[in-house]
C-alpha cells in the first residue's frame, strides 16, 4: 500500500488543538457556576463516557475560542493536497468531532464517541484496526493511551511526547515525523503559571517589622512564614481567577501568552496546583497565629469577590486592588503582633490605589478604537479619567507621607529624620516616572513586570535603604 494511499488518522486533544474538549467544557460549568463541580464529580463517578454526555447537553463550544497546534494543520493540509485521505479520530463525542471536522475543513470523516464507547486507547486501536487492517493506516496522536494504537499503524506521527514514550513507539513502529510544540520545560511553565513574579508585592508583609525597626529573631521568621503562605494563597487564587477569565485572557494581546490560555497546561493541572497551594497556605497559616489566619480569609474572600464581580464594576477594581495590597500589610502586622501606625494605612491607601490605576491606565491606554476591555467595563474615552485618578492618589500619597515626617512620632524612631526628605525626594521621581514612561507607551505591560526588570528602580531601592539606615 502506498503512503499517499493510506489514511493518516488524526486525534483531537493535545494534537489538532493543544487542549481538550472535554476541559474546556468543564471551564465553562465552572465559570457559570463553581458549584458545577459537584456535579462534575457525580458525572464522573458514574464514568467519563456518562461525563462527556452531560458536558455536550449543558455546554457549547466555540472552536475559535480553542488554542490549535498550527504546525499540525499546515502539515495536513499539505497531505490533502497530495491526494491523502485525512480522518479525524477522537475520544471526544461524535457531535465535537463533527464541529471541529467542520471547522478545520480537511478532514473527509470525523469519528469520535458514540453508541456508549469512549473512543480511546485500545478502543481506538481495535476501531482502526477493523477498519483498516493491520499497519493500513497512519496515525497523529500526542498521548501515552496511543501507545495502543501506534503499535498497530503503519508509520507514527508524534506530538509532544517524552523521549521515553517516543522509545516505546520506535520499537513497535515507523516513527515518520516527532512535533515538539511545547516551548519550554514545564517546571518553568509551572512557574510562569502561578505568576511567581507577584510574590514580589507580598514582600510587604515585612514592612511592620522594618519601620517598627524590629530585631527579634522570630518576627522575621513569622514574616518569612506569612510571605510563604500569603504567597501560596495569592498564586492558588490567580489560578482561580486564570480559568475564571480564560475566554477573555486568550484574546488578550498579552495573557494569551500564558500557558493555561495558550493550551500548554491543561485544566487539570491547573485546579489541581490551585488546591495543593490552597491547602498549603492554610497548613503554614496555622503555625503562625489566628490573626493572620484571619486576614488570609479577608483576602481570599475580596479576591474572590473581585474575580466574579467586583472586577466588572468600574472605579470599584481598582479600589478593591489597593486594599488588596494594603491587607498583605496588615497581614505581616498580625503575624508579629506589630501595630502598623495610621500614617503607614493612608500612605497605603492612596500609594497602591495609585499604582492599581496604572495598572488599569497601561491596559486602556493599549486598546484599539471601538474596543472595550475584555472582562472590564472600561472604555477607551476613560483613560484620561483613570490617569487623573492615579496621578492625584499618587500625589496625596506622597503629602501623606511628607506630614508624617513631620510630626512627633518620626523624632521618636529615627535619630536623622532629615534623611527621609532624600527618600520623600527619590518617591516622587519614581512614581512620576511610571506615570510618565506609561503615557509615552515605554510602560506597556503590568507595572509589576516592569519595575521587577528596571535597573532605576533597583537603583532607586538602594538609595533609600541606604538613606534609611542613615536615617536610623
Amino acid at each position: 500500500m502506498s503512503e499517499v494511499k493510506t489514511p493518516l488518522c488524526v486525534d483531537l486533544d493535545g494534537t489538532l488543538i493543544r487542549t481538550d474538549v472535554m476541559f474546556e467544557s468543564i471551564v465553562i460549568l465552572l465559570r457559570d457556576n463553581p458549584l458545577n463541580f459537584f456535579f462534575i464529580i457525580f458525572w464522573l463517578i458514574k464514568g467519563r463516557y456518562y461525563l462527556k454526555e452531560k458536558l455536550i447537553e449543558k455546554t457549547k463550544l466555540d472552536p475559535n475560542k480553542i488554542p490549535i497546534n498550527e504546525e499540525i494543520i499546515e502539515y495536513l493540509k499539505v497531505e490533502q493536497k497530495n491526494g491523502r485521505k485525512i480522518l479525524l479520530v477522537t475520544a471526544a463525542m461524535q457531535e465535537i468531532a463533527n464541529l471541529y471536522a467542520d471547522y478545520f475543513g480537511i478532514f473527509d470523516e470525523a469519528v469520535g464517541s458514540k453508541d456508549g464507547i469512549n473512543l480511546v486507547g485500545k478502543n481506538k486501536a481495535s476501531y482502526l484496526v477493523n477498519r483498516f487492517g493491520e499497519g493500513g493506516f497512519d496515525y497523529i496522536g500526542d498521548s501515552k493511551k496511543d501507545l495502543y494504537i501506534w503499535k498497530h499503524s503503519r508509520n507514527s506521527y508524534i506530538v509532544n511526547q517524552t523521549k521515553n514514550i517516543i522509545d516505546k513507539v520506535k520499537k513497535d513502529s515507523n516513527v515518520l515525523k516527532i512535533w515538539n510544540l511545547i516551548p519550554e520545560k514545564k517546571i518553568t511553565l509551572f512557574f510562569k503559571q502561578i505568576r511567581a513574579y507577584q510574590w514580589v508585592k507580598n514582600l510587604l508583609i515585612f514592612l511592620p517589622i522594618i519601620l517598627s525597626h524590629s530585631l527579634n529573631l522570630q518576627d522575621y521568621i513569622l514574616s518569612f512564614l506569612a510571605f510563604v503562605s500569603f504567597s501560596f494563597l495569592s498564586s492558588s487564587i490567580y489560578l482561580i481567577n486564570d480559568i475564571y477569565d480564560l475566554d477573555s485572557d486568550r484574546i488578550h494581546p498579552e495573557k494569551k501568552y500564558r500557558p493555561f490560555a495558550s493550551g500548554h497546561l491543561n485544566l487539570l493541572f491547573v485546579l489541581t496546583t490551585s488546591i495543593i497551594l490552597f491547602l498549603l497556605s492554610f497548613v503554614i497559616a496555622l503555625f503562625i497565629n489566628l490573626s493572620f489566619l484571619f486576614s488570609l480569609f479577608i483576602y481570599l474572600i475580596f479576591s474572590l469577590l473581585y474575580t466574579y464581580s467586583f472586577k466588572k464594576i468600574p472605579i470599584l477594581d481598582i479600589v478593591i486592588l489597593s486594599f488588596l495590597f494594603t491587607i498583605r500589610i496588615y497581614a505581616g502586622s498580625f503575624a508579629t503582633n506589630i501595630a502598623i501606625s495610621e500614617w503607614l494605612f493612608s500612605f497605603s491607601i492612596f500609594f497602591f490605589l495609585s499604582l492599581s490605576s496604572l495598572k488599569r491606565y497601561i491596559e486602556l491606554i493599549k486598546m484599539n478604537d471601538n474596543y472595550i476591555l475584555s472582562g472590564r467595563a472600561y472604555t477607551k474615552e476613560d483613560r484620561n479619567f483613570i490617569k487623573n485618578i492615579g496621578v492625584s492618589t499618587g500625589l496625596i500619597s506622597i503629602l501623606v507621607y511628607v506630614l508624617y515626617i513631620n510630626s512627633s512620632k518620626v523624632y521618636s524612631l529615627y535619630s536623622n529624620p532629615e534623611y527621609l526628605y532624600f527618600i520623600l525626594l527619590i518617591l516622587i521621581y519614581w512614581l512620576l516616572r511610571l506615570w510618565f514612561y506609561s503615557d509615552k507607551k515605554i510602560l506597556i505591560y503590568d507595572p509589576i513586570i516592569y519595575i521587577l526588570k528596571d535597573k532605576v528602580s533597583y537603583i532607586l531601592l538602594l538609595l533609600s535603604i541606604i538613606l534609611f539606615l542613615f536615617a536610623l
